[in-house]
């Protein structure tokens, strides 16, 4: 029942996510105390945050750049560069 629950929780946090609406109106119209949403809403949070893992990290160098940079670029499309 449990893990019934869970999903039920995390089906509803993605579902407030993808929406426009304010939490307090989301749950209002499920039937959901507010208190109780936000104890899911980041459990869910902290799990997807925990299945990140290791990402693959490339290191490139422009071939006619003047200075040398190192840039990493993030799965998420976050780019970092350092001067080295």
């Amino acid at each position: 029942m449990r893990a019934e629950l869970q999903e039920q929780m995390y089906k509803l946090v993605r579902e407030f996510q993808s929406s426009d609406q304010t939490r307090r109106s989301f749950c209002e119209i499920h039937g959901i105390k507010l208190a109780k949403f936000q104890y899911w809403s980041n459990k869910y949070t902290r799990r997807q945050e925990a299945e990140v893992g290791f990402a693959k990290l490339e290191i490139s160098a422009p071939i006619s750049s003047p200075k040398k940079v190192l840039t990493i670029t993030m799965s998420n499309g976050t780019v970092i560069e350092i001067p080295v």
